[in-house]
């Protein structure tokens, strides 16, 4: 899985979408990122305010249990 875009980046595309007020295929072009990135960026930026990437994986419990009934 590759890694999440820089801070960095994320500010970026923000600012053109907030104060350049360009499209969002067009931002995608500029920083050659896709156009969902650019689009699920803005969407948890409006969400949450946050810029930081979510927090990927995490423990997942198994589903038969030790005695093997589902």
């Amino acid at each position: 899985m590759p890694a999440p875009y820089s801070v960095d980046i994320r500010k970026k595309v923000l600012n053109a979408i907030e104060i350049d007020k360009l499209s969002k295929p067009d931002i995608a072009k500029r920083f050659a990122v896709s156009y969902s990135f650019v689009y699920t960026l803005w969407q948890h930026y409006q969400e949450t305010g946050m810029i930081a990437a979510k927090k990927v994986g995490g423990h997942v419990a198994p589903k038969v249990d030790e005695a093997g009934a589902l």
